[in-house]
Order: structure tokens, then sequence, then C-alpha cells
């Protein structure tokens, strides 16, 4: 059914201006009402019915519950005939270019290309309902924080319920900006989260509020997410069963705009996350924007900043706003800031040896061309302590979920994994991870000669896979059966899980082999001719600073040198 622009003097983008109805006459404006959704002016009928609802509020039950009945007549029923166009002129053309993200089983009727980020698994966001596809709509699995599509290829982006699920917020707002002119968001506000138990149920992160044109992103504490731990309120707006509770459900459309956080933007929008709640009530007590909210890019560290803290922990690109990864250093490509360096990983880090405590690499090496891989691995071998841990994670294409959205040639071998972004010409994985392909890969690094692999997560080339449990708190991994939905049923991997270790033990036992009695008497006879040794006391001190700053080797040859005197 057509959705008409009832009123004369609405503009074609924007905020729709509800307006006033005489309902003086309750009959009449019910009568009105019921014509104009019967004619598919549900706009006109909604509004009426909800001033009704208002002006007569001992009647408002039986008003709202025959509103919620016209909702079940609404064919292909979805939320923009619902209530988006009644609160919003999207003004879109007939020839504009429309990408709705998130699509899922209800897309979006005006658009003209379809994205989400699984297709196949049904179970992933949609409840086992399949996939809804359109004929003549493109349909692209990806993910909304790499979109394979050029700059303001799009001429409107609509993003219904979906950035309160991502990972990297920033990096989602940032590729809906890039890719479209203007577009449309909406996110649950957090009271509705807290009163349907929406955060647990539908695993919603983070909480997102429009507070003075800004998007707002806080993320859901355990409590917040656990919510009334109860599914009683959802239950009765999904499937009511009385007057009363018909009347409640139809108040989630009516009142939309109140129980949902919606932005219409055009160019571009304000986003940000505060450091904390009361950033957050401050903000809001104030109703303007202020100088206590964290922004990125606020302030910078350097290498050598870096190279003085007690604990190394390095993250091979941007750093998920995660608390899971609170702590981390990451080395990206565009930024410099608070939790970021500017390098890229294929050159070689301005850090002493056995400095860094832990580095992870998660979903970024198979954007490396496999030639250059083996430097890479070397130098991050160069700057781990001894015992020092490699987490490596790269998307297992063994796995069914990324066989399936993958392009294949005529011979059945994977040319092009759209989900990870770019284009077949230029895309965004280079190289497709197996097993096989990674083991030959690392037998030929240090690792394989001075260190400890073991294989957590893996397809073998039969079909059969190990998933061995993972300890997170050496390294958090999103992309695992843990933590994706894709893959928890059935339970099996979808990232190639390894954790790599420089052998401290086997350094030591080659580093004591190496000095000779012969050479070691030599040196202390050298060192007691050519001075007198200083304060042993203040040697020791000073070694032991080395000790603590990770420079284990360089520690013990100082050590050696202290005790050579003594003991001769």
């Amino acid at each position: 059914m057509k959705v008409e622009n009832e009123s004369l003097g609405q503009k074609d983008y924007g905020p729709r201006q509800i307006p006033h109805y005489d309902v003086s006459d309750q009959q009449k404006a019910l009568h009105r009402a019921r014509k104009s959704f019967q004619n598919g002016n549900f706009n006109e009928a909604f509004d009426i019915y909800d001033q009704l609802a208002l002006t007569y509020p001992e009647k408002a039950i039986v008003i709202l519950a025959e509103v919620y009945d016209k909702y079940q007549l609404i064919p292909e029923r979805d939320r923009y005939l619902c209530y988006q166009s009644r609160f919003f002129n999207f003004g879109i053309k007939p020839t504009d270019k429309v990408l709705d993200i998130g699509s899922g089983n209800i897309p979006f009727r005006l658009a003209t290309h379809l994205v989400d980020i699984t297709i196949d698994d049904d179970d992933y966001g949609r409840g086992g309902v399949p996939f809804k596809h359109i004929e003549g709509k493109p349909v692209f699995e990806c993910n909304i924080e790499n979109l394979p599509f050029k700059d303001k290829e799009f001429d409107f982006v609509y993003c219904s319920h979906v950035l309160e699920h991502v990972v990297n917020p920033e990096r989602a707002c940032n590729e809906l900006m890039r890719v479209a002119k203007h577009g449309y968001i909406e996110t649950p506000t957090p009271s509705k989260d807290l009163w349907l138990n929406n955060a647990e149920v539908s695993h919603h992160r983070w909480a997102v509020e429009n507070i003075n044109g800004k998007l707002v992103f806080t993320e859901y504490s355990k409590e917040e997410i656990d919510g009334l731990q109860h599914n009683i309120l959802r239950r009765i707006t999904t499937d009511p069963q009385t007057p009363r509770e018909k009347a409640l459900s139809a108040l989630m459309h009516l009142k939309a705009n109140v129980l949902n956080t919606m932005l219409l933007w055009e160019g571009s929008f304000e986003f940000e996350q505060p450091c904390n709640t009361k950033t957050l009530l401050s903000e809001r007590q104030s109703s303007s924007s202020n100088d206590s909210t964290s922004k990125i890019g606020s302030e910078e560290i350097t290498w050598e900043q870096v190279g003085r803290m007690p604990v190394i922990r390095l993250y091979a690109g941007d750093v998920p706003k995660q608390k899971e990864y609170e702590g981390l250093i990451g080395l990206s490509l565009s930024r410099n800031d608070q939790n970021h360096l500017r390098h890229d990983i294929t050159q070689p880090f301005p850090l002493m040896d056995n400095s860094v405590d832990s580095f992870q690499a998660e979903d970024v090496l198979e954007h490396i061309p496999y030639e250059k891989l083996v430097p890479v691995i070397n130098e991050i071998y160069r700057v781990l302590k001894p015992d020092g841990l490699f987490r490596l994670s790269v998307p297992d294409y063994g796995c069914d979920v990324l066989q399936n959205r993958s392009i294949k040639d005529e011979k059945g071998q994977i040319v092009f994994d759209p989900g990870g972004g770019g284009t077949p010409e230029n895309p965004g994985h280079v190289w497709f991870p197996r097993i096989d392909t990674v083991m030959q890969l690392l037998t030929k690094t240090k690792f394989h000669e001075s260190g400890k692999i073991e294989l957590l997560h893996y397809y073998n080339k039969d079909g059969t896979f190990v998933a061995k449990p993972i300890d997170y708190s050496k390294g958090h991994i999103m992309r695992t059966p843990d933590f994706d939905q894709r893959v928890k049923n059935p339970y099996r991997p979808m990232s190639l899980v390894i954790d790599l270790a420089k052998d401290g033990e086997m350094l030591r036992e080659k580093r004591n082999k190496s000095r000779h009695p012969e050479a070691l008497v030599g040196m202390q006879e050298q060192s007691v001719v050519k001075t007198e040794p200083a304060d042993p006391v203040e040697k020791c001190k000073q070694t032991h600073i080395l000790m603590e700053q990770g420079h284990i080797l360089k520690a013990l040859d100082r050590f050696d040198k202290i005790l050579a005197p003594i003991q001769a």
C-alpha cells in the first residue's frame, strides 16, 4: 500500500510535522481514522488515533487496542510503514541508490541494495527466520565496519537496529558517512532495552542515545544487560492477549520516537563515547557538549613513552572499544592517539629487543601479502620478552560460514571474500588462511626455531576440527564460537587461533652453552686488570632496573660481570 503525504506544507526531507486534527467529536474522528487506514493513508490514521487516545484517556485502552488490530492488517508490515514514515520524510527519490544495512528478513522497502553480516545463518540475529532476497536487489554479505563500496556511492543509507550490536561504533559510523550522502539511523533507547530485556535477548552491546544531535555510545555493563531478568513485558508487547496488553503494544509504535534513538542525517553526523557514566550524566544536565568527554585523538603517545612502560601489550590495528581490550596499544595505519601509534606492522618496530610482554594480531595478517609475512612475524619475535606471547588469529577458510560467502573459480578455489572488504580487483583479504598454509609460514620463522607453538582452533583438510579451550585473559578473540553467534550452534571454529611464545628457557640454555669456561675466566681477568670494579650494590640496583624493563638477557650478562671479580 502507498503511504501518502497527506498534509499540505510537509517538507520533502526532514522531520515530519504531525498535523493537529479536530477530535472533538469522538465518533466522527474514529470514522475518519478508520477511513484513512482503509485508504492506505496510515500516517493520518495513526495521528488521529494517537490524538483520540490522549483526548479521551478513559477510552484509551479501547482506542489503542483497535490501533493494535490495525497494525496487524498492514501488508508486509515493517518499521517504515508502522512508524518511521510518520516521524520522518526520508526524501528518497525514485532514481536514488539506497543501501539497507542489516536488511535480514524484513528489508527496507525503498532500498535498492541489501547488506547483512550473514545470509545463510538464520539464527544469527533473525531468530531462525530466513534472509529475504528480493528480485533485482543485489545482496552483499559484509560487516558494517568494513563496507565494500566506494565513497558516496549511495544517495541514502538506512541503518535500523544495527549499531547497538557493532564491535567498533567509530568505525561503523565512519563507514556510514563514507558510503552515503545522507541516511537514517535507529536503535532502541537504553530504557527500552531495560524494560523489554532486549539487551540480553538480542545481544545488544551498546546503549545509544541522541544527545543534542550527537549519537552517544555507552557500553552496557553486565547488570544493565541482565536488565529485569524477565521477558514478561517483551512477551506482552509481541503477543498481547487482552485489550490492555494490546494497548501497550500499540504504544510501542505510536510512541516509537520516545522508545527509540532516531537520527536523520545529511552529509555527516557527530558521535562519541563518553569516558564514563558520570560524564554522560554531566552532558545531559548541561544539554551541551563539554570538554570532560574523551575524544579520540585528544592525546598522542609516542614510541619512546611506550618503551618506558612497565608492561607493553601491543595490538595490530585499531583496538576495539571493549573492556576486554583495555590496556592494549594499537598499531594503526591511520590513528595516533592515547591508545594508538600510527605504524605499519610490515615495518620494523622502534623498540629494543626483548621489551614487549605480548603481541596480538586479530584478523590482520590475511590483509598482508603472504610472501611478506615471515619478516613481520620475526620482528614480533625480536621485540617479545623471553616467554612473551604472540596470539595470532586469522579467519579459517575451512569454516562453512566463510566458504559459503566466498566467490570461487571453476576449480572451486576461493578467489574473493566479500566479507573481507574491498572488491575482486582490490580485495581486503589477499590470501585465505588454512592450517597447512599457516604452518608452512610459521616453520620459516624464529618461533619454529626458538619458540613454542600451540594450535588452539583450526580445521583439518577433511573438514574435522580442533577447538581447544582458549584462555581469553591472554587476549580476547571475537570470532570464536564462544562469542560469535554464527558458529555457536553447532559449536565450531571460525578463526584459526594459535598461541606462539618466545621460548625463554631455550634462549637461556643457548646463552649458557655459548659461554665457555675459558672465555669467562679471560673476561674476569681482563676486568680485574683494566679497572677496579665499581660498588657492586649500585651495579645490582642498575641491573634490577634492566630486569624490570624486560631486558632479561642484558641483565643476566651484567650480573655475571658483577659476580666475576667477587668470585675471583
